[in-house]
């Protein structure tokens, strides 16, 4: 995949606390009316959180060693 950089460390940084908001955000919101609407609103978090996490930093990372050849 090639080397990783600072600058996709930490959008891996951003992307473990967006991953940890989520959880937080889903165990604290039970008021509502549909009852399983935390679960939903985690999992959304959630597949929101690892795709930035993955391609992101993948993306910068192709077009690093893009320029390098």
């Amino acid at each position: 995949m090639g080397r990783a950089d600072w600058f996709a460390l930490i959008f891996v940084f951003v992307g473990v606390c967006m991953i940890l908001g989520a959880s937080i955000v889903g165990l604290l919101a039970p008021g509502y009316l549909i009852p399983s609407a935390p679960l939903i609103l985690y999992t959304i978090a959630m597949v929101i959180a690892m795709v930035a996490t993955v391609v992101i930093p993948g993306v910068y990372i192709k077009k690093q060693n893009q320029k390098g050849e």
